[in-house]
């Protein structure tokens, strides 16, 4: 009866798997696909390689880190996966979004804002209608400001909201005399303030 041979036919490879598991903590799956076997086996090779109890604990520990979670940038609401250490500490996805988050506006801007966002809409614009258009201003802001939307409808010369469903139409002469806003960005509009 032949004996049986226990040593690994690619040292040099287990050798790679087991330091590449130890050092990194790369799972036992993704070593597994990496190399084309699979994971009963790399748990063998990793077994046979031997792991310390702290060792254990500490690859625990990268793997947990490692692992991907969802993730959403608080101002443009992108999600993404991220792995756990790097979705803990970040808020935004980009310097872009960091800036407009943070970004500062004089009292003239917003109100340039809202009304821009009216010519555009035809009518007098609300809370949805803010957070529902990309580049405006929070609705936040003109609580900040006003203390409510319907102070900072009145201050920049729209007719308030009234409560319940429908929206206020601008007056012609608001269309008027900000007329010329239809032809510009938000931006540009907020530039001009």
């Amino acid at each position: 009866m032949a004996t049986r041979n226990t040593g690994s036919r690619n040292p040099e490879r287990d050798r790679e798997i087991h330091k590449e598991y130890v050092e990194k903590g790369t799972s036992l799956r993704e070593l597994g696909a990496k190399y084309g076997i699979s994971y009963e086996r790399v748990r063998l090779i990793v077994e046979r390689g031997g792991i310390s109890p702290e060792q254990k604990v500490r690859i625990r520990r990268m793997q947990s880190d490692n692992r991907k979670v969802k993730w959403t940038c608080e101002y443009c609401k992108k999600r993404k996966y991220l792995p756990r250490s790097e979705a803990q500490q970040r808020r935004f996805c980009d310097r872009q979004c960091w800036s407009l988050a943070y970004r500062t506006y004089t009292d003239e801007q917003l109100l340039m804002a809202l009304r821009w966002l009216a010519i555009q809409l035809g009518h007098t614009p609300g809370n949805k209608d803010l957070e529902g258009h990309p580049g405006a201003p929070s609705h936040a802001l003109y609580y900040k400001r006003w203390g409510s939307i319907l102070h900072a409808q009145k201050a920049a010369g729209l007719f308030p909201n009234k409560r319940g469903p429908g929206c206020s139409p601008i007056t012609p002469a608001f269309d008027g005399k900000w007329a010329y806003l239809g032809r510009m960005t938000l931006e540009e509009a907020m530039k001009e303030a």
